[in-house]
C-alpha cells in the first residue's frame, strides 16, 4: 500500500501512472479508500492505493517447496506439511514418549522410596481451636 493522490488510484483501488477520471456513479461504487498523511507531499492528506508491482517476499524466503502450509483444509486428522517434515517431527514425538515415561517412572520410584522409609510414623495432634460463644 502507498499514500497517493486520490486522483491516481483507479476504481478498484490500485495505483496508476495515469490519472484516472471517474463519473459520479463510478465514484459511488469505487472500493472505499483510506486516508493517509503522505509526507512526500508535504503532511498532505492523501489514499492509501495497492501498488501493482508490490511483490510479496514470503513464500521464497527460505521456504523449500512442500515445508509450509498453505492454509488449504485437508480433513481431520490430516497433515499439510510436505514429507520432509513429517520424518522430522515423528523422532521428536518418540523422544517426548520415551522423556515422559522415564519421569513417570522416576516419580514412581519416588513414591515408593517414600512408602518404605524406616522411619517411625509421627502423629500429628491437631486439635479444634476453642471458641468462646458470642451473643449477639
Amino acid at each position: 500500500m502507498k499514500c497517493v493522490e486520490r486522483r491516481f488510484c483507479d476504481f478498484n483501488g490500485v495505483m496508476r501512472q495515469q490519472e484516472s477520471r471517474l463519473s459520479q456513479e463510478q465514484e459511488l461504487l469505487r472500493v472505499p479508500l483510506i486516508p493517509c498523511v503522505n509526507q512526500l507531499r508535504g503532511q498532505a492528506v492523501d489514499t492509501c492505493c495497492r501498488d501493482p508491482n508490490y511483490k510479496d517476499p514470503w513464500p521464497e524466503t527460505g521456504a523449500v517447496q512442500g515445508e509450509w502450509d498453505d492454509g488449504q483444509y485437508r480433513g481431520e486428522g490430516s497433515r499439510a506439511l510436505g514429507q520432509g517434515q513429517e520424518q522430522q517431527r515423528e523422532p521428536k514425538r518418540e523422544q517426548e514418549q520415551e522423556q515422559e515415561e522415564q519421569e513417570q517412572e522416576e516419580q514412581e520410584q519416588e513414591e515408593q522410596a517414600w512408602r518404605w522409609t524406616s522411619e517411625p510414623e509421627t502423629k500429628i495432634n491437631v486439635r479444634k481451636p476453642k471458641r468462646n460463644p458470642t451473643y449477639g
